[in-house]
């Protein structure tokens, strides 16, 4: 429609819709991009039959094109929806990592913050570079989380919460509208925690009852997060603080995560997913 059309339509002045439509570029609300090699990169039936089956905010399909189609697709798609002010936490890792090489370099004032949701952990790419990948490909602010992603105790996360160099960065994980991470699974994800003081029996339970983890968060079947005796000593977002934020957005693909991917659909962990065309026929299988 013109703005002249929008007018009649709400019953306002074409002056308000004028002034309405500026006000929403400036709060990035109201975005403008041209669609380029990207079409036709995505499965939009695959899309709609998850829609119908998961009900979520959205759903991502990649086609299998390419090797990295899933990278370039869920790249295009989170610039497309992310604001140029306010706040996105993000996960580290190599899928994270992967994704950020697809963004297209923003020029001009950019008044975004790209927070670690947790410390670093693990010998794959820490969570430090890939926040600081993100925020050099977005024109943004990196603020990081200066500890490790998880600890021995929950007393020792407490530590590392209350130094005066991390406070603000979990007040600005608190205040994101946005957390965008990949997707565990169990049996891999646990190796990392084998280097820390916890119980034998503990691992017994990661297996018997847990198909997946985002940050270390592990959860059931069902999508409802159950190892508590972990997540309490995650340094960073609780499963709480997570769930408070808004716009959940998770990419993740492969034959051995569908079963993960499957559980945070449907316990509602995430509300926008990112996969490929395999991965999706897969999860529609179950």
């Amino acid at each position: 429609m013109n703005q002249q059309e929008i007018a009649e339509k709400l019953g306002i002045s074409r002056t308000t819709v004028v002034r309405l439509l500026t006000e929403g570029r400036e709060l990035g609300i109201i975005q403008i991009y041209i669609h380029g090699q990207d079409d036709g990169m995505r499965q939009e039936e695959l899309e709609a039959e998850l829609m119908k089956r998961y009900g979520m905010r959205d759903i991502i399909v990649a086609r299998n094109v390419e090797p990295n189609s899933t990278y370039n697709v869920a790249a295009r798609y989170i610039q497309g929806i992310m604001p140029r002010k306010g706040t996105i936490a993000i996960s580290g890792g190599k899928t994270m990592n992967a994704v950020a090489n697809y963004f297209h370099p923003i020029e001009g004032e950019n008044e975004l913050n790209i927070t670690q949701l947790t410390g670093m952990f693990g010998e794959n790419i820490p969570s430090v570079t890939v926040a600081q990948n993100w925020a050099e490909k977005l024109n943004a602010n990196a603020v990081y989380l200066a500890a490790p992603g998880i600890v021995s105790s929950p007393e020792k996360r407490d530590l590392f919460l209350n130094d005066a160099n991390i406070i603000n960065t979990y007040k600005e994980i608190c205040n994101a509208e946005y957390a965008i991470t990949g997707i565990g699974i169990t049996n891999s994800v646990k190796e990392n925690l084998k280097n820390l003081e916890f119980p034998p029996y503990l691992f017994e339970e990661l297996d018997q009852r847990c198909v997946g983890d985002i940050m270390f968060h592990f959860y059931d079947k069902n999508g409802r997060f159950n190892a508590e005796k972990v997540s309490s000593c995650v340094v960073g977002a609780t499963t709480a603080d997570y769930l408070r934020i808004p716009v959940r957005i998770a990419v993740a693909f492969g034959e051995e995560k569908v079963k993960a991917i499957h559980a945070a659909m449907k316990g509602k962990i995430i509300n926008i997913m990112i996969t490929d065309e395999d991965t999706a026929r897969c999860i529609l299988q179950l």
